[in-house]
C-alpha cells in the first residue's frame, strides 16, 4: 500500500464530520485506492465503533492473554539489532530483533540514523539489516503470532500499560480510562495511559489501533487514522 495512499486518506478522514467518513470524496477515494466498497468502510465505522464493541470491564480484560509471549526489560542489551524493512498491506514496515525477540514495530523504513542521540553520537548497538527476517515479517502481518516472542523496553509504568494493550482482543476495543485500571492504575490516569500508548514501540502487534476515546471515539494514532481504520477494518469483517 502507498504510503501517500494512507497519508491521503488520513487527511480526508480528518476533514469529516464527528469522525465518520461521511463525505462523498472520502468514500469515493476508499473505493478507487482501496479496493473496497466505500458501503464496507462506512459499515465498519457504523457497526465497530459502537459502545458495546467496548470492553467496559477491566477486571476481565486484565485476565485475558496475549497472542504471543512478553518479555520486558528496561535497556537493550544486545551490542546488535537485526532489522527487515517490507512492504504490508499497511505500508513500509521496519521490523527489529534482538537475539530472538521482536523489539519494535515502526510503519517506516529506518536507519542507523534515525537512532543518533541528539549529540549526533551512534547507538550502544550495531544496526544488522537481516534478510532472514522476511519470513517472521510476513507472519506477523499474516497474523500468525504463535511463536513470536514480543520484547517490551521501558520503565514499569510504560511495560504494564503495553503489556495490558497486547490484551485488547481483536474485534474489540478499549478505552483509555479501562486501559489505565486493567493496568493497576486509577482511571485518572488515563491521560498518561494515552501518552504512553502513544509511545508504544511494537506497532500493530501491541494492538494500539484498538484503544479509542471513552465513548469509542477514534482518536489520534502515530501511524495515522487512515492505518488504523485499515487495519480495525481487517480485524472486523
Amino acid at each position: 500500500m502507498n504510503e501517500d495512499k494512507i497519508r491521503r486518506f488520513s487527511d480526508i478522514f480528518d476533514s469529516g464530520k464527528d469522525n465518520k467518513l461521511i463525505l462523498t470524496e472520502a468514500e469515493k477515494f476508499i473505493a478507487d485506492n482501496f479496493g473496497n466498497e466505500a458501503s464496507r468502510i462506512q459499515r465498519v465505522l457504523d457497526r465497530y465503533f459502537l459502545k458495546e464493541r467496548l470492553i467496559t470491564d477491566a477486571a476481565a480484560l486484565r485476565k485475558t492473554d496475549p497472542p504471543f509471549h512478553i518479555e520486558t526489560d528496561d535497556v537493550i542489551e544486545s551490542a546488535e539489532l537485526r532489522y527487515y524493512t517490507g512492504e504490508s498491506q499497511y505500508g513500509i514496515c521496519t521490523v527489529f530483533y534482538e537475539e530472538d525477540y521482536l523489539s519494535a514495530v515502526y510503519f517506516t523504513a529506518v536507519d542507523e540514523d534515525d537512532f543518533r542521540g541528539e549529540d549526533g553520537k551512534k547507538p550502544p548497538f550495531s544496526l544488522r539489516k537481516d534478510n532472514s527476517l522476511k519470513k517472521e515479517f510476513k507472519k506477523i502481518f499474516a497474523r500468525d503470532f504463535g511463536g513470536i516472542k514480543v520484547l517490551l523496553l521501558g520503565d514499569e509504568n510504560h511495560v504494564k500499560i503495553w503489556e495490558t494493550i497486547a490484551r485488547i482482543p481483536a474485534g474489540r476495543l478499549a478505552s483509555y480510562s479501562v486501559l489505565a485500571e486493567a493496568a493497576g492504575f486509577s482511571k485518572g490516569y488515563s491521560r498518561a495511559a494515552g501518552a504512553i500508548t502513544g509511545a508504544n514501540p511494537v506497532s500493530f502487534l501491541i494492538p494500539c489501533h484498538r484503544v479509542v476515546g471513552v465513548s469509542g471515539d477514534l482518536t489520534g494514532y502515530a501511524g495515522g487514522l487512515g492505518r488504523k481504520i485499515l487495519m480495525l477494518a481487517d480485524e472486523t469483517l
